[in-house]
């Protein structure tokens, strides 16, 4: 079945903390670091995963790619800049009042996208999210690592 639009979370997939051994989520982090430090640089806390953007940048006048994310961090002011040369849009679920582990809002993002949900590729860290993503019946990728996320969508891509 023919991927014809790339669904990806954000934390965790695209935006990892420095620390490795923070294993919460990124925008309680973020809301810490800013209540404790008011400005601070993005880049000391958090990085990028410059591999899979890389990617990304490479495919994306191939393939429409979104962001689905249940954190507002992607807003961050130098992370923001970063992301809209690839990133067609972006979907943030609170603002959107959705859930990621509801299936019905991977369906109405299909509509909103105006594409079948079988026709998009979703990427995510979390199962609960991939499970639900599936019981819509989008293609999915349990995130874990970058290699094997860029072989699977090498191999689906034909690339």
């Amino acid at each position: 079945i023919m991927i014809k639009a790339i669904l990806s979370d954000f934390a965790r997939v695209i935006l990892f903390p420095k620390d490795e051994n923070y294993k919460s989520r990124l925008d309680i982090l973020e809301k810490k670091l800013k209540r404790n430090l008011g400005n601070y640089n993005v880049f000391d806390y958090f990085r990028l995963n410059q591999e899979i953007l890389v990617f990304f940048q490479s495919i994306k006048t191939k393939i429409p790619l979104y962001i689905y994310t249940s954190g507002s961090n992607y807003e961050t002011p130098g992370v923001y800049e970063q992301l809209v040369p690839i990133f067609k849009d972006f979907f943030y679920s609170v603002a959107l009042e959705i859930d990621k582990t509801d299936s019905d809002s991977y369906i109405f993002l299909a509509n909103k996208l105006h594409l079948a949900p079988e026709n998009i590729f979703f990427i995510d860290d979390d199962e609960k999210n991939i499970h639900a993503a599936q019981k819509a019946g989008l293609q999915t990728h349990w995130y874990k690592d970058n290699q094997t996320l860029l072989t699977d969508l090498r191999k689906r891509l034909k690339i």
